[in-house]
């Protein structure tokens, strides 16, 4: 194994506390090691097994996923004692490419987990995977992986990507530098929204797919920005106070920008829903007029062809009597 440098990550919380419940109770989600016995390097299984209480929690693991590339994994979290309050490391392992089982790429030893949601860990690369091969994916991948465990998503689907891939996790050299760029993370996040949410608004929305994607965008960059108002009011002793304000100013002022984009979007959705049903309205009018004078003129048509097939008959009367010397 070859040390990297330390990392720091935050656990979003509005409660200050991350330990309120004990998320790994739920035993779908977390099973236990032993049902790995024989998946697991032995050396691993036997390391896990005589230090730690640890569970066990499968990443991608249906058929379909495979099938677009995405690779089973699977995490091993290893804690101090069973009260799963203590995470002391964790380890990411993906499936051979045999099937046969799972082969370590990577750990994090835990050096810290506050209730108040810091994280500061190290990772580790392995043979196939060593110190200088070990990239941010991986870093934030043992990142999400202990975030999404204390952490429920109230403000999306828990499966952005794009966003994830702005992960509040990064390299740090001491707390105060550590926490700094976190919130530099948050404000990287700004320009990711707006760009994200403006590229839908500033067209004609007239689909109700764009609709929904610039809302839940918006309601994730709402809920994203308050977390970084907390963060900043949580560790923000650690920096010079004008500058504590002064990021706790920015984070509210995207809130309200939230707020403003959510409005155009109401108003400019309204005016081309009423634009379209007008428009509507319209056609269904002209279709109307349309229908109607060609029932007219399909009237006149058969009265026509009623009044020919009568004079045909009593053509054919008249030649009839002639024929037999009637008249």
């Amino acid at each position: 194994m070859y040390s990297s440098n330390t990392y720091y990550g935050w656990i979003p919380t509005l409660a200050g506390n991350i330990f309120l419940f004990n998320p790994f109770l739920d035993e779908i989600k977390y099973k236990s090691i032993q049902r790995y016995s024989k998946e697991i390097p032995s050396d691993i299984y036997e390391e896990v097994n005589a230090n730690y209480h640890a569970l066990v929690n499968e990443i991608n693991p249906s058929d379909n996923e495979k099938k677009d590339g995405r690779e089973k994994a699977i995490v091993i979290y290893a804690f101090k004692t069973n009260d799963h309050n203590y995470l002391e490391r964790l380890y990411l392992l993906r499936e051979k490419e045999d099937n046969t089982g799972y082969k370590l790429l990577s750990k994090a030893d835990i050096i810290s987990l506050s209730e108040n949601g810091l994280i500061k860990f190290n990772v580790y690369g392995t043979g196939f995977l060593a110190e200088k091969e070990i990239k941010q994916e991986i870093v934030n991948q043992i990142y999400i992986n202990i975030r999404d465990a204390y952490h429920k998503h109230t403000h999306h689907d828990g499966d952005n990507l794009a966003a994830d891939s702005l992960a509040p996790c990064c390299l740090g050299k001491t707390d105060e530098d550590g926490i700094c760029r976190i919130i530099d993370t948050y404000l990287r996040k700004i320009i990711y929204y707006h760009g994200g949410i403006q590229s839908l608004i500033h067209h004609n929305i007239q689909s109700k797919n764009q609709i929904v994607v610039a809302v839940e965008l918006i309601r994730q960059a709402s809920g994203e920005f308050l977390y970084a108002q907390n963060f900043c009011v949580e560790f923000g002793d650690l920096l010079d106070f004008r500058m504590k304000e002064k990021y706790i100013q920015t984070f509210a002022n995207n809130i309200q920008s939230m707020n403003i984009f959510h409005n155009e979007i109401n108003a400019k959705y309204s005016y081309e829903t009423s634009t379209i049903a007008s428009k509507q309205n319209k056609t269904l009018i002209d279709m109307t007029a349309s229908m109607t004078a060609l029932t007219g003129k399909m009237t006149s048509l058969t009265t026509l062809m009623t009044f020919l097939t009568i004079l045909l008959a009593f053509l054919t009367i008249i030649s009839l009597l002639k024929q037999f010397n009637i008249i």
